[in-house]
């Protein structure tokens, strides 16, 4: 509109100016039309960012909401599996099942935790996954083994919560399903400038689907992409070889 009225307005004075006023008349009107293009042109701009942050707000809400969803499956599936095998193991292996009351009570803690808090720390994370790994453990007795390979400081490693347990569950449901002879996961991380690069493999029977495309995958990358500009994430799946995992994120947003 102001564009329009611009030129309305230099159309209805040109047959007024003098020969010697023109050019001056004329450059001045440029200067005041380049100025009225360029403050529409920021102004639309501005609006697209925020309609942008807007959407980007929303989805990131949807997202979450859907995690909440998924930590509460996991809450009564987790919850149901261990009570059985507390129950089963109060009179014959009195140890071991005082050993899955600590891991349950210090799991359920976390879940309870990162309910009202989105971020947690690698550190945390990491806690949570070795509850969830010796639940495992006392279920399996001999057929399952696991090992942890960490440098030292992660707790300094921001991140959002439940990204290594629903990783390792996937390995325990899928991969370990009908699968002979002894379950091993091996996870290794590391340090990556502000962030970490993380391993985790296991001998399972592998994916049948393209595992990429998994659900999982695709909300960790959507997740951890809201905290770090950088977010890799490869998986190789092999029939009766197994699956390994490779995540890095790096460059930590403001």
């Amino acid at each position: 509109m102001g564009v329009q009225i611009a030129i309305e307005s230099f159309a209805n004075q040109y047959h007024h100016i003098d020969g010697s006023n023109f050019h001056f008349t004329l450059l001045a009107f440029t200067i005041a039309f380049v100025f009225i293009l360029v403050r529409k042109f920021i102004s639309n701009k501005l609006q697209i960012l925020e309609l942008k942050s807007i959407q980007e707000k929303n989805e990131k809400e949807i997202l979450e909401s859907k995690f909440k969803n998924l930590t509460s499956r996991l809450d009564s599936h987790f919850l149901f599996n261990t009570l059985n095998l507390i129950h089963s193991y109060l009179k014959t292996k009195p140890k071991q099942a005082d050993e899955a009351i600590q891991n349950l009570g210090d799991s359920y803690r976390y879940l309870t935790e990162i309910h009202s808090e989105e971020i947690s720390n690698l550190a945390n994370e990491i806690e949570f996954l070795k509850n969830y790994l010796n639940l495992i453990s006392l279920r399996l007795k001999n057929r399952f083994r696991f090992s942890l390979k960490l440098d030292k400081d992660l707790d300094k490693i921001i991140l959002p919560s439940l990204i290594l347990q629903p990783i390792v569950e996937n390995s325990y449901i899928h991969g370990f399903k009908n699968k002979k002879g002894k379950s091993i996961i091996k996870i290794q991380i590391k340090k990556e400038n502000d962030g970490a690069k993380i391993l985790i493999w296991d001998n399972g029977i592998g994916l049948k689907k393209n595992p990429n495309d998994g659900v999982t995958i695709k909300t960790i990358q959507t997740r951890l992409g809201y905290f770090y500009k950088n977010v890799s994430l490869k998986l190789n799946s092999e029939n009766n070889k197994g699956t390994e995992l490779e995540l890095i994120f790096t460059d930590k947003k403001n």
